[in-house]
Order: structure tokens, then sequence, then C-alpha cells
């Protein structure tokens, strides 16, 4: 009888253990259309009018967008000169630097006109080590003039568990 509770606690251990791990999700999963090669790709709202997504094409290739949209009808465009700082709650500082020139996409909408863009940053490995291991606590971006924020605790623990994922992929 003795031996048939260990054996039951055990059991009921292994599988409450499996059923609180959670499976990672993505936003989109799928394969490239012009490389055919598979990728992952996680999108969360990091402060209001910025949405950062990480990405994983293949089996090494690594990188992140910012989607960052500004009400009004602007005409300068982000370029290799204009930094992505992104501040993590251990102290480290993450530099991104576009590698080409984006323009910003005018859109109308109930409100006006804003003006969107989405800059595109490689990333290395130990950049995803980095976000995975402490999250984002400041946002700052500086083209024409600084813009900054800091994101919801949730938003910013959902990036450092992408970048996880990701990296465990």
């Amino acid at each position: 009888m003795k031996n048939r509770l260990i054996l039951f606690v055990l059991l009921a251990g292994m599988l409450s253990a499996s059923a609180m791990a959670q499976p990672c999700k993505f936003y989109k999963e799928g394969k490239d259309n012009n490389t055919g090669e598979p990728f992952k790709e996680s999108r969360n709202v990091l402060v209001k009018n910025y949405a950062f997504q990480l990405r994983k094409d293949g089996a090494a290739k690594l990188s992140c967008f910012m989607d960052i949209v500004i009400i009004g009808s602007l005409t300068y465009s982000i370029t290799p000169k204009d930094t992505l700082y992104l501040k993590l709650e251990n102290y480290e500082m993450i530099k991104l630097v576009p590698e080409k020139e984006y323009a910003p996409k005018k859109i109308a909408n109930m409100n006006g006109m804003v003006s969107k863009y989405m800059p595109y940053y490689r990333i290395t490995k130990e950049i995803m080590e980095k976000l995975a291991a402490s999250p984002i606590a400041q946002v700052r971006i500086s083209f024409d003039k600084p813009i900054e924020g800091t994101p919801k605790k949730p938003e910013s623990e959902a990036i450092m568990k992408v970048a996880g994922c990701l990296l465990a992929e």
C-alpha cells in the first residue's frame, strides 16, 4: 500500500509538471515565400505606438522589427544613423541600428494622417540571449527627435519568454 502511494505521488508530480509547462506560442509560423525557409515570429506591443517583433528564419538568422506609428504626416526617414536603444532591467543596454533607410508609409485613419515606420534590425545570438535573460525596462529611438517609453511588465516579460523560445528552437 505504501509503495502504491509513493508511486501515485511521483506520477501525479510528473503529470502536473508537464501540464504546467507552457509551449511557446508565436504570432506567425510558416515558410518564407521567397526562400522556403521555415520562420517563427512574435509580436508584442512594447509601448504605445511601438510593436516589437522578434523573428527567426531557418536555423540561425535572427532579426527584429519595430513597428512605429506616429500621428501626423511625417517626411523624415529612419536611417542607419538612427539608433534603437533597449535598456534592460539588469541595466544592460542593447543598441540596434537599421541597415538601410526606411521612409514612412502614410496612412489615413479616422483621426487624420499617421506615419508608419517598420525598420528591420539584424540581431546576433548574443543579443537574443540578453533579451531572454532580462525584461526590457526602457525603449528609446533617436530620429528627428528622440521618442522613448517604458513598456508594461507583462509585454516585456512576454518578449523575454519569446526570445528564450526562439533560442531553444
